[in-house]
């Protein structure tokens, strides 16, 4: 085997594991009650006036800072980085072996957004202090903040569900990162295709592409 095709197998692989343990971490952050909601739950909280307007707050604004974050959940936080590090590596690897594939990925759905994750890539290990992700509410939790607050306990109860997605995982808006001299292509591309999307969707198809890339780069795959 080609130890290039090879070296992206093994990388690709990477990726994926690390896309599986951010995807289990990540779990407890986007399914956890917010604030307003374990209030209500626990106190019935008046539901008019600044109460109401004080859970809702709770409920969509971003909080803490990129180092409180990782405290929080360093499992999850590692994973990303490290996912998004490997998808780099390959992209390299690919860049590398093929001429022709940086014209092919960018025009590639999946593979368009991979530029705007080396953005994010070089920010990572730079250490920089900056905010990576939010957490934007879902219809879900919209939903159940709407019967927690205005329906009589006992149908707000009934309605209640178990598992809730309370958090799409967003990346932060372009503007509130700092500007990078480095590659104007790759800050482009997240502004275009990345900022303020959603985490685990620009991941995903990026992920989807390489596997495409590697299977057809492979003879072995692509007789299979």
């Amino acid at each position: 085997m080609d130890p290039a095709i090879n070296r992206a197998s093994e990388l690709l692989g990477a990726a994926e594991r690390a896309m599986g343990r951010f995807q289990e971490a990540k779990y407890e952050y986007t399914h956890r009650p917010p604030p307003s909601i374990r209030i209500m739950r626990e106190a019935r909280i008046s539901r008019f006036g600044r109460a109401r307007r004080k859970a809702w707050r709770a409920l969509t604004r971003r909080k803490g800072n990129d180092s409180e974050r990782r405290a929080a959940n360093p499992v999850m936080w590692s994973a990303l980085g490290e996912t998004v590090i490997w998808i780099c590596a390959l992209d390299e690897v690919l860049s590398q072996r093929d001429k022709a594939y940086d014209k092919r990925r960018n025009a590639t759905p999946g593979g368009h957004v991979i530029p705007g994750l080396r953005f994010i890539r070089n920010h990572l290990l730079h250490g920089e202090p900056i905010f990576i992700l939010s957490r934007r509410p879902t219809l879900s939790s919209a939903l159940q903040y709407s019967a927690e607050m205005f329906m009589p306990r006992f149908l707000s109860g009934t309605l209640r569900a178990d598992d809730i997605l309370y958090y799409h995982m967003t990346w932060i808006d372009a503007d509130l990162l700092p500007r990078s001299g480095r590659s104007q292509f790759q800050e482009k591309t997240y502004r275009d295709y990345l900022s303020n999307g959603l985490v685990v969707l620009s991941i995903s198809v990026a992920l989807d592409f390489l596997r495409k890339e590697v299977a057809n780069a492979d003879p072995a795959q692509t007789e299979n």
